[in-house]
């Protein structure tokens, strides 16, 4: 887990919150649109900018340095299964296709952005086609950390910027029509059906994770049916 550790604290340590300097834009003209500068990436910089940066990683450094379940789940994502599952279900080809549809529709190089997520946790890029626990306000693990970084968020100008991009910008609203789609939930599907999920999941409740809450919270906020 330390080159998770270290890549968080050398963001912390910049001491910026600007998206292009977070993760710079992406290199190539593969996903460029019509336009220069055009495209979901535009929306998504906006609501970076907005994020207390410093404030997160610090809330989320002490959780991982500190609380039993969260250091347990990130060194479980951070091991050759974990890698095995998400690569696996890297090459389902309902994942390809929204990858695809995010890169020829919203302009958006959705590959680049997972593979300098991933690089924190050592996954292999993605290619085109301790017993202290502490506690805060009474809670601990995930729980606990997600709460405090829900605080942390600056929500009513974040609902803002999300209204006001839904009502003008049509490549944020393609992407959002796409993730609340019945095809982008038949990807959810297909992961599902998949013998690393039902590892997946069973791992993360071993460890003390809730699956069960932080399932029903995705499917709150994208409108998705539980059932396939």
């Amino acid at each position: 887990m330390k080159w998770i550790l270290i890549g968080f604290a050398l963001i912390a340590a910049s001491g910026v919150s600007n998206g292009d300097i977070i993760i710079p834009p992406p290199p190539g003209d593969q996903c460029n649109g019509p336009v220069p500068g055009e495209g979901l990436g535009e929306a998504l910089r906006e609501l970076i900018d907005l994020l207390p940066i410093e404030k997160l990683l610090e809330i989320f450094m002490t959780w991982v340095t500190n609380d039993e379940e969260v250091m347990a789940a990130m060194e479980y994502v951070g091991s050759p299964d974990f890698t095995h599952i998400v690569t696996v279900m890297q090459k389902t080809p309902e994942f390809g296709d929204i990858m695809e549809y995010l890169c020829l529709e919203c302009y958006f190089d959705a590959y680049y952005y997972l593979n300098a997520l991933g690089g924190l946790f050592n996954f292999p890029p993605m290619l085109r086609p301790y017993q202290l626990r502490i506690s805060f306000d009474g809670l601990t693990g995930f729980r606990g950390m997600m709460r405090q970084l829900g605080d942390a968020l600056p929500l009513d100008e974040l609902r803002e910027i999300h209204q006001r991009r839904l009502a003008t910008d049509k490549y944020y609203k393609l992407a959002l029509d796409k993730i609340g789609s019945q095809e982008f939930r038949d990807v959810g599907c297909a992961i599902q059906a998949t013998k690393e999920y039902d590892e997946l999941i069973e791992k993360l409740e071993n460890i003390g994770v809730d699956t069960n809450a932080v399932l029903d919270a995705l499917f709150a906020f994208f409108h998705w049916p539980v059932d396939c």
